[in-house]
This record gives structure tokens, sequence and C-alpha cells, in this order.
């Protein structure tokens, strides 16, 4: 693709500063790409356009991959992040820099793959599980609903 006489092979030209794309602008596109992924995040602010093209106003080559896969963001998984307890065992969520995991002991763990804004699958000890965290109306999450070989296991938040 050529523009203005200068050639960009597979690398989006620069458009950060066209008077056309203020913060507004930019927040509307940004929160369009990010919908149309699937990502039910709260809508970008322009004040976050904002930032976002302060922080980066220096740069002058193309972003490369091993740079973005540093660049820290935001999932929306810290609220189901912590130790969920049923009977004896307690189970622990965390976040990990290629997504959530859950460690069961006497299981194992491992990444859990998403399959809804709540709802993750993963396999520890040779057992495949679905996990549905419930979210409260203010937000929170303090139990998740594990379900297990046709069993809804209801387990609570520890911490």
């Amino acid at each position: 693709v050529k523009v203005n006489g200068q050639t960009f092979d597979g690398v989006m030209p620069p458009h950060g500063h066209l008077a056309e794309l203020d913060d507004s602008t930019l927040a509307g596109l940004m929160t369009f790409l990010r919908r149309s992924w699937g990502n039910k995040a709260d809508p970008v602010a322009a004040e976050e356009a904002a930032a976002i093209r302060a922080a980066s106003a220096g740069r002058s080559a193309p972003w490369t991959a091993q740079e973005l896969e540093e660049v820290p963001f935001d999932r929306g998984f810290s609220r189901f992040v912590g130790k969920y307890a049923v009977s004896f065992i307690t189970m622990t969520v965390s976040e990990e820099r290629d997504g959530l995991h859950l460690s069961v002991p006497m299981y194992g763990g491992g990444l859990l793959e998403p399959l809804g804004g709540t709802t993750f699958a993963g396999s520890a000890g040779g057992e495949t599980v679905k996990v549905e965290f419930v979210v409260e109306e203010d937000g929170t999450v303090n139990k998740m609903l594990m379900h297990r070989d046709g069993e809804l296991i209801p387990v609570e938040r520890k911490d």
C-alpha cells in the first residue's frame, strides 16, 4: 500500500496525527473494534484515547509483535481472581499472562478457556470442568458454579 509516496507493506499507515481523527472519534473506533471481537467492556472514553495518543506521541516506527505482547491489558478477569472453597478443598483462580488459571489441590491446574463473559472450561487431573462465575448486581463475584460430570457444585469465595 502506498500513502503519500511512502510504501507500507503489512502494516497500517500512521493516522494518529490526522485532525479528522480527534479523541472522540478515535474512542468510538476503538470501542467498535473492541466490540466486534466480542469484548463487552465499557466503551472507550475520549480521555482514554487522549492518554494513549499522548503516551505514544514520540513513536515514529510501527509496533513490533514482541512489543505488543509486552503491553499489559485488562481482560476484565480481576473480579474472578481469588480463593474459592467447597468442603475441604480450596481452589485458586489467578490471572497469568496467557489468561485465567484454576488450580485445585490433588488435581492440578491449568488455563481456563473462555466460553462466554463469565463462563470458562478447563482440565485438571484428566477431568474437564465448566466454571461459571456468579456476578452480583454490584459487579462483585462471591461464588462460582462448577459443572462436573453432570453435577452442579456451588463454590463460595473464601478470601
